[in-house]
Formats: structure tokens, sequence, C-alpha cells
């Protein structure tokens, strides 16, 4: 009786999972492509000689990470992201309400229940946040269709960085995984100067690395200019130090004159061979055309760390483009948080010499050899309308059902099939299974903050150049984890004290046991960690 109870009260939980997996297989049959491929970003046309994969074992855990790929389907994150969360806590007060109604609750308990109810819903999505953004969760891949495309990310920062949260090795190991063939470490100034490429060694030397810099540029305004490909001992005009200026948002009270001469500084990246890149960030159009008279080699269309430029600048880089060549890219910018790395530059090889990748790239950029080079994101990226912003889970749905994989797919039915046969046999009265699932994930949650907590915290103390953040932050997640980890392990000891040990572990071992298959077929990749 107690099963057909748990059964019953589950029901509209359960309709509402098997109609959201049909919805999805829906979309997935009418309106997805057998092979995803990327997409320019200057002109959202699918490109040829290369498609996206997502990886089997990833596919295993769909339904716990789908939020996350749903949130990088949006054009732009913040907008997106924030009325996707707005739209979660309007269905949780919606049916909060409802329940309370027909449950006959008086006013104040009502407004109780939903307030409740919607603080539970924060808790959970900030958990989920957290987690998402320290963990690496599984995201696409790029493959190349036999073409002698060169994919690169040309910025790219390690613990170098004042703001860096993961070392050189452990962010080309994942730029590996996901098909890049070059990466430029472009570590905001510090006081070892240039990333030294030659500090990195793995089997194969894939990907290769290219040494690179990010500089702080004042004059008028405040915008950041990458070098890379410099040769070893590279200077600053006026042999200044490259710590100079880096350390503080804004601009200090006596600027070296290097932040006021662009053109002496890019003229100095040039004599040591290297190339100069403008960052996608606060820039304006006037810019755009006065970068491209003083010598830059290449701007930034798309930068994932950032918000997407504005309609006009956009088109100012388009006309740079057009009339000078100036090749426009696409990069990451990727710090260490979350495993979104979606955005690749496409370099074409422009003869039949054998280079080297990194060699290739910096021809390109040096030669402003923009018809060789294409910016490629997974999905569309650009400033949203206001219509745009209200729809946004609405389209980012449709997008991300419309590129799920078979394994995807596949792993949404079973994992839904597990949780129907977890609730018919639920054995236990003093707890629901919908709790159950709610308190296990915090567990989990918990239980995985601890640990890259403790992570950050060895590497903190392991490498002297480690930056403050960094510790501040590894303390934050033990923190929390060990917070959440007493707080679930008192609630589970609350409700399971008078349950027989055997019963727990077989109810949780299946679930355990499919949850260890999504480390089984990683790859392991070639490089060590340091």
């Amino acid at each position: 009786m107690n099963r057909v109870r748990h059964f019953s009260v589950n029901r509209p939980s359960i309709v509402a999972l098997y109609a959201w997996i049909m919805l999805i297989t829906a979309i997935s049959l009418l309106f997805g492509e057998e092979t995803l491929a990327p997409v320019d970003s200057r002109t959202n046309l699918p490109i040829g000689g290369v498609h996206l994969s997502f990886p089997v074992w990833g596919s295993i855990m769909e339904p716990f990470t789908a939020l996350f790929h749903i949130m990088g389907a949006v054009p732009a994150y913040k907008p997106g992201i924030g009325s996707i969360l707005a739209w979660i806590m309007v269905v949780v007060l919606i049916l909060s309400i409802s329940t309370a109604r027909k449950n006959g609750s008086t006013l104040f308990s009502t407004v109780f229940q939903t307030f409740r109810n919607a603080g539970l819903a924060l808790l959970l999505l900030a958990l989920y946040l957290a987690v998402g953004l320290t963990i690496h969760f599984p995201n696409w891949a790029l493959e190349k269709d036999g073409s002698e495309l060169v994919v690169a990310d040309i910025h790219s920062h390690s613990l170098l960085s004042h703001d860096g949260m993961i070392s050189a090795n452990k962010n080309l190991l994942l730029h590996e995984q996901r098909g890049y063939d070059v990466v430029a470490m472009t570590d905001h100034v510090n006081s070892q100067g240039p990333f030294d490429a030659g500090r990195v060694k793995g089997e194969g030397g894939i990907p290769a690395v290219l040494s690179g810099i990010e500089v702080p540029v004042y004059y008028g305004a405040h915008f950041y200019l990458l070098g890379l490909g410099m040769s070893k001992g590279a200077p600053l005009p006026n042999g200044l130090s490259w710590r100079e200026g880096t350390e503080s948002p804004t601009p200090p009270a006596r600027l070296p004159p290097y932040l006021w001469d662009v053109k002496q500084f890019i003229a100095t990246i040039h004599h040591y061979h290297g190339v100069v890149i403008t960052v996608a960030h606060n820039l304006d159009a006037s810019e755009v055309f006065k970068l491209a008279d003083q010598g830059v080699d290449g701007f930034e269309y798309i930068n994932s760390g950032h918000a997407p430029l504005s309609g006009t600048v956009r088109k100012a880089m388009l006309t740079v483009q057009r009339t000078k060549g100036i090749p426009l890219l696409a990069s990451n910018d990727w710090h260490g948080w979350s495993g979104n790395l979606n955005a690749w530059t496409l370099v074409a090889p422009a003869n039949t010499q054998a280079l080297m990748p990194g060699d290739i790239v910096l021809e390109a950029l040096r030669h402003h050899d923009s018809a060789h080079i294409i910016p490629a994101v997974s999905f569309p990226v650009h400033p949203m309308s206001w219509f745009e912003v209200i729809t946004a889970p609405f389209s980012a749905t449709f997008l991300y059902a419309k590129t799920l994989s078979f394994w995807q797919l596949l792993f949404w039915w079973v994992w839904a099939g597990i949780f129907t046969l977890l609730v018919r046999s639920w054995p236990f009265r003093r707890i629901s299974p919908a709790r159950f699932v709610m308190h296990l994930f915090i567990l989990t949650a918990g239980v995985l903050e601890l640990c890259d907590g403790a992570a950050m915290l060895l590497t903190s103390y392991s490498s002297s150049l480690a930056p403050a953040l960094n510790l501040k932050i590894s303390c934050i997640g033990i923190g929390i984890g060990l917070l959440l980890i007493t707080f679930e392990s008192r609630l589970f000891y609350a409700h399971f004290k008078q349950v027989q040990t055997a019963r727990l572990l077989k109810l949780i071992s299946p679930i355990m046991l499919f949850l260890s298959l999504t480390g089984l077929f990683r790859p392991k990749g070639q490089r060590g960690v340091v």
C-alpha cells in the first residue's frame, strides 16, 4: 500500500518528466540533423569540413547536465541565463500557489509555503550553478572531416593570471579533448612575462602552445590587447616591467607611457615576431577603426567570457575586415570556470608548405589572411532583444533538443525508467522519492564541492604562482562542501536510522553503479597534470 501511495503522489512528477522527454524527442526527430556543424559567427551559416560530437560517456549524465547545456544555447549568457532562472522561479511559484489552494491552505500558509519553496528552488539552482562552474561538465568537441583546418583558441589563461582558476596542463588537457590543435596561453600581465610555451610539454605536442600575454590599455577608454607568438625575452617599450599597471581594474594614478602609446606597443610586439589581437571587451566602433590604422593583426569577434559585441562594433569590425583584410576571430577567454569551450578559430593553410599548426595560425594573422580564417561557434551569438530575453527558455530548449545526440536522448529515457522503477518500488515511509532525490543531489553537490575545493587548495600550496583568488575559491568550496555534507548526513541519519543498512544499500547501489559509468569510458588524455 505504501508503494501505491508513493506512486500516486508522484504521478504528476512522472507525467511531467515523460511529457518533457517526449517533447525533446519529437523536436530531435523532426528538426534534428544527422551531423551537427558549428556556425560561422559572422553569418550564422554552417561550416563545412568539421562537425561537433558529444562523448558517449558524457551522455550518461545528460539529465543532470541538461540545464547547463540549455543555458549554453542562449545568444548572450547574462540576459539569457537570467531569463531561464526567472522562468524557473515563476513555475515554482505557480505550482506552490496551485498546490496550496488545492489543499485548502489558509492565506498565511499559502504565502509561507510559496516563499519556502521559492527559497529552496533558489538554493538548489545556486548549488547547481556552483557545481557547473567548478566541475567541467562534458560538452561538444570539434572533429575534422579529413580537412586541413587548424582549430585554435587564441585566448586562454592559467594560474599565472590573477583570476586564473586552472593550471596550464589541465587547461591544455581539456582543450585537447575538445579537438583543439593550437592554444594561445594569454595570461594577464605578471612578473613572469609572456607565457613560456617550453614549460608545458606533452606527448605528440597536441595541442601546440603559443606564448602570449594580455595587456590592459588606457587612453580615454579601458580595453585589452593580446600579444601572441613573441620571441622569448620580448620586453615592453621603455624597459617597463610586465607587471606594471595590471592589478587594479581601473587606471592607476600614474600610467606607464606604453599604456598611452598603443602604436608603440604594437610595433614592439611586431619587432619580436609577434602579432597583436584586440580583445572583444569595452570597445566602441571608433576605437575599432583607430586600432586597425595603428596596426593590430586581428579582432576578437566572439569572446565567450564577455557579453556579445554591439551591432555597431560588429559592423565596424566587418568593415575593417573587408577594407584592410584584418581577420576576425573567436575565442573562449577561458579561466577555468565551467567546461564550455564552444568557440573556435578555424585557419586553413594558405600554402602547401609543411608548417606546424602554431606557425600556420601566426602566419595567417601576420599576413592578415582573413579569407582563410573563420570565427566559429556552436550556437549563434549576438545581443538579445527584449523579445529574445523573454522567450529565451523556449528558444534555448528548442536548440538544445534539436542538437541532442542519439546517446543523450537515450539516457533521458533510461533515467526516466530508473526513476519510475524507484517510485514504484519505494520501501520507505518517512521520506518520499522526490525528497530523497533532492537530498541525494545536495549531498552529491557537497561531495563534489569538497573534492574540487581540496584539489584547488592543493594546487594553491604546491604552486608559488597560484593567485590569491584560487586560494579563496578553494576555501569557499571546502566550506560549502563540509556544510552540505554535515547537514545532509544528519538528515539521512534521521530518515533512515530505523532502516536496515542492507535495504538502503540495495536501493542506492544500482544508482551509484550507474553514476560510476560516467568515468568508465572517459578519455584520459596524453598530458600529465601539474
